[in-house]
């Protein structure tokens, strides 16, 4: 679910070119989409998924809009998770 990309998915979700949406300090924007609603999800098959999410099509980054708690800790990105367990 952190491997989604332009050229295997379709770009769904409202785009944030136009209206920016800020998480934890850091602005999002240009090239980034906010999955917010069920088909945004049904469409990238993630109708599991229960949290809203930024995606940036192109690197394949996942943001999401709310902390996740792993281990004591809070994240927003699979990334920031992963760097913290090396």
């Amino acid at each position: 679910e952190n491997i989604l990309n332009q050229e295997l998915y379709p770009y769904v979700g409202k785009d944030l070119t136009a209206e920016p949406m800020q998480v934890n300090g850091v602005t999002y924007g240009k090239g980034y989409y906010y999955l917010e609603t069920e088909s945004d999800k049904t469409a990238l098959g993630l109708e599991r998924v229960s949290k809203n999410y930024i995606i940036n099509y192109q690197t394949g980054e996942v943001i999401s809009t709310e902390v996740i708690s792993y281990k004591g800790q809070e994240y927003y990105t699979l990334s920031d998770m992963e760097n913290a367990e090396k």
